[in-house]
């Protein structure tokens, strides 16, 4: 309903002649931050059809793989849906009851059930600590969308190089100059440090500007000024975001599927002490009364 509310507001102000950067800047919240920018640094240049373009394009590029993603974090929703009823009982129910039992009899419980009385309480506190923010995050997630385009944005940071020079290759693609691209980058991006860089560094070439600005490594800079002097520059920083882009997925990738079995395997490392917890103080008692 609120986003309604925006999109509708959004399209009051257009109809009344604002453009898109005005109107998007009066109704926070409708677009992500760096989408925002975005629209600002094409409207600045006259460049907004091309810009957009490549707003559009940029979730495809930057999480190809969002069907896997969603497998493995379905997967892991169910795996702890299924261990958390098993691990409440056994922490709550069973193995008070066996020190109960010990002690009526007047005998130690074995020291593997100690041992997993002792990880089920810390594990018990440790979840109780985790469930408050976590929830708070949830619920801020699915209440509030500018707190929700907030953290796409800083999840999406780690692309935020890639988008950049996306953006000055779209410019010069369009026959915009690097200057120019350069100094309106620097006025319009959301993040203050490097708006800083690219302005302490407009007198430079424009490889050592992108330098200076972190947004590609040192061993590029000849590389690009002999790009931008021989009009190829748009190809060039292109394909810089594409390397920059296929390592950034290449890591995230490694984690996600790293993420899974270490999850599951942890998982299976308490259910295997909360067994042999429950099961050896049983086996005990048998032995005892045979």
């Amino acid at each position: 309903i609120r986003q309604r509310t925006r999109l509708h507001r959004l399209a009051e102000y257009l109809r009344t002649q604002h453009s898109l950067e005005a109107a998007i800047t009066k109704v926070p919240g409708v677009v992500r931050a760096d989408h925002g920018f975005a629209i600002g640094f094409g409207s600045q240049l006259n460049i907004l059809g091309a810009t957009l373009a490549n707003c559009l394009s940029r979730s495809a590029r930057l999480f190809p793989d969002d069907g896997r993603r969603r497998f493995l974090l379905g997967y892991l929703c169910v795996i702890l849906l299924l261990f958390l009823p098993v691990h409440m009982l056994i922490s709550l129910r069973i193995l008070p009851q066996y020190a109960k039992i010990y002690a009526d009899f007047g005998t130690e419980l074995p020291a593997i059930t100690t041992l997993g009385i002792s990880a089920m309480t810390s594990l018990s506190q440790a979840f109780l600590w985790a469930a408050a923010p976590v929830l708070a995050v949830v619920l801020l997630w699915t209440s509030s969308l500018r707190v929700r385009r907030r953290l796409q944005s800083v999840f999406a940071g780690r692309d935020s190089r890639a988008f950049a020079l996306d953006l000055l290759s779209t410019a010069l693609a369009a026959g915009v100059s690097f200057r120019t691209a350069a100094t309106t980058l620097s006025s319009v991006h959301w993040n203050p440090s490097l708006r800083r860089r690219l302005a302490a560094a407009c007198d430079r070439s424009p490889g050592e500007q992108l330098v200076a600005a972190r947004l590609i490594p040192t061993d590029a800079v000849g590389f690009i000024d002999e790009a931008i002097a021989s009009n190829r520059g748009s190809q060039a920083l292109q394909q810089l975001a594409e390397q920059l882009r296929a390592r950034h997925r290449l890591a995230r990738n490694c984690r996600t599927e790293l993420l899974a079995p270490a999850l599951a395997a942890a998982m299976g490392l308490i259910v295997g002490i909360e067994l042999l917890a429950v099961f050896t103080p049983l086996v005990k008692l048998i032995e005892g009364l045979s």
